[in-house]
């Protein structure tokens, strides 16, 4: 009966206690996931190779390495590298424009270094040491004037003169071709060019035209801001 009794005391205890005990599990199993999923979530993602790669991805005009702006003296040896001593007054300002409209778009395409592309007055030689303050007057009227359609810069190719006009083109589908006579009176080149005939401006502005009225002729869709 004793034994019985024991047993029963034993039994009442156990389920007394049972609760407690399986709570205490219960909680400690909920504590150790709760840490397990909260170091999985804050682990950070290794993707830095990425990130690396696509930060290197930048255009050439975001780039820390770009090109300062042009200045006016390295305009005026843009300028001279392309003089001719035909070139009037007003030529040399359309010059000016186109190159610097041009710059604008592709610095880094310019090497202001080499003498086919910059000649700086220091190292200007016979007819275009001659006439550098000629170029210097043209450059001060038009510095920072570029040449805009619709708002925005556009490359404007330009020759020294056409077959007696300007062609269309694929690649600069902006322009527009335009008849240039002009061309006709000198020893005009057989090949299409699109853009502008260098000739035919400095035909028409000797005739009168301002070398935005010039300009306006073979770019009649863009306007000089």
């Amino acid at each position: 009966m004793r034994i019985k009794v024991i047993f029963i005391i034993i039994f009442l205890l156990t389920m007394a206690f049972l609760p407690i005990i399986v709570s205490k599990c219960t909680a400690t199993k909920t504590t150790a996931a709760s840490v397990s999923t909260a170091d999985y979530a804050e682990k950070p993602t290794d993707n830095s190779t990425e990130n690396s790669e696509k930060s290197t991805i930048k255009p050439q005009q975001e780039s820390s390495e770009s090109k300062a702006e042009l200045t006016d003296a390295e305009l005026c040896g843009m300028v001279a590298a392309n003089y001719d001593a035909i070139h009037c007054d007003e030529t040399l300002k359309a010059l000016a424009v186109i190159l610097y409209t041009n710059y604008c778009l592709a610095p880094d395409d310019y090497d202001l270094k080499d003498s086919r592309i910059c000649i700086l007055e220091s190292n200007a030689e016979n007819s275009v040491k001659e006439n550098y303050n000629t170029i210097k007057s043209a450059v001060s009227a038009v510095y920072k004037k570029a040449l805009c359609s619709n708002g925005k810069v556009l490359y404007i190719p330009f020759t020294s003169s056409t077959n007696g006009k300007t062609s269309s083109s694929s690649e600069y589908p902006y322009l527009t071709a335009v008849a240039s006579p002009w061309d006709s009176y000198s020893n005009a080149n057989d090949d299409e060019y699109c853009g502008v005939s260098l000739n035919g401006i400095n035909y028409l502005c000797n005739d009168g035209y301002s070398y935005a009225q010039a300009l306006q002729w073979y770019l009649p869709d863009f306007t000089i801001q």
